[in-house]
């Protein structure tokens, strides 16, 4: 009799759930706050997906570890240390104790996934490593050896157009006494890509047995207007930054022409026109009114390759730490 009025509902019409896999003793899971939508229906609310924080900080740790020792590398080298010794050994040495710590550290981990990503992340490093010790080595050589000069060298004063060059081989910043000048009428070029320009440093006798001093420039001696680099035509102008040869070695072959070897030949040209006898030790010159013109140039020259170095270095680490994420996914 107790199962009448079970009977009666049913017959009534009130539903029953049945399990799908057809067993009617089974009731799914329902969410008792979730509405029920009918077909074709939108919900009213979506409920946002969680941002995965702890998977993006790791795949932002597996970024910046290399890049950390990129920019370690590149700041040593333009930045931090002198000559060409301590540059070498400081990067080195501090960019293998980084790895070193990053190695033994990191992949001690129980999980070879995490084991197997580290090391990813350290060999990335060390790529990073040997990019970050020939672009620091090439950025050092182009501007910032130039612009260390100005702090490190010598600043000779009251100098006069005939004291030997070979005197003041130190020097960063010579300043001469007044009625020096370039004599701009004897300016010659010699042309490869650029146009590399000279003239000589004279007295306001313009009697001198010998040229110790040469101004210098590039695409700036024009047959109409002569020899016009820096201020050369500027009367008041007294000052000089010496310009000092490249390192002769393969890799600046490969990278070009070196512009104080281009002088050379411009001044054996300058010598032939004009009947000049040069001095054995001759110095090359920027002929400036004011010093901090060159050094302010040599430092934006060095920073706008410096972001460059970085910038690529970072786009190549983004990559590598996305496909280091992958890793375990395969």
């Amino acid at each position: 009799m107790a199962s009448g009025p079970s009977r009666g509902a049913e017959a009534a019409g009130t539903p029953r759930v049945q399990a799908a896999g057809g067993d009617k003793g089974d009731v799914p899971d329902v969410d008792e706050h979730k509405p029920l939508l009918d077909e074709g229906s939108s919900p009213s609310y979506v409920r946002p997906k969680r941002i995965n924080w702890a998977k993006r900080g790791l795949f932002a740790s597996y970024c910046l570890a290399p890049f950390s020792v990129l920019t370690l590398i590149v700041f040593v080298w333009c930045f931090v240390a002198r000559g060409f010794t301590i540059s070498l050994t400081v990067a080195i040495a501090a960019a293998l104790c980084i790895c070193c710590i990053m190695w033994t550290t990191l992949t001690n981990s129980k999980e070879e996934e995490y084991n197997q990503r580290w090391k990813a992340v350290t060999f990335v490093a060390l790529m990073m490593l040997g990019y970050g010790l020939l672009s620091g080595y090439i950025l050092r050589r182009l501007y910032f050896d130039a612009y260390h000069a100005f702090d490190e060298n010598q600043v000779y004063t009251n100098l006069l157009a005939e004291e030997p060059a070979r005197a003041h081989s130190d020097a960063g910043i010579l300043r001469f006494a007044l009625g020096t000048q370039v004599d701009i009428s004897a300016g010659a070029g010699y042309v490869e890509g650029h146009q590399y320009c000279i003239a000589p440093v004279v007295n306001d006798a313009n009697n001198l047995p010998k040229v110790e001093y040469w101004a210098v420039g590039m695409d700036c001696c024009s047959e109409p207007r002569g020899f016009h680099c820096d201020d050369s035509l500027v009367s008041t102008a007294l000052a000089a930054v010496v310009v000092r040869p490249k390192p002769n070695t393969l890799l600046w072959r490969l990278l070009g022409v070196d512009p104080w070897r281009m002088y050379e030949k411009a001044r054996k040209v300058a010598q032939t026109r004009y009947n000049l006898v040069s001095a054995d030790q001759s110095m090359y010159v920027r002929w400036v009114t004011h010093p901090g013109v060159i050094h302010t140039e040599l430092l934006a020259h060095g920073l706008a390759g410096l972001a460059l170095v970085l910038g690529f270095g970072l786009v190549v680490c983004f990559f590598a730490g996305a496909i280091i994420m992958k890793i375990g996914d395969w």
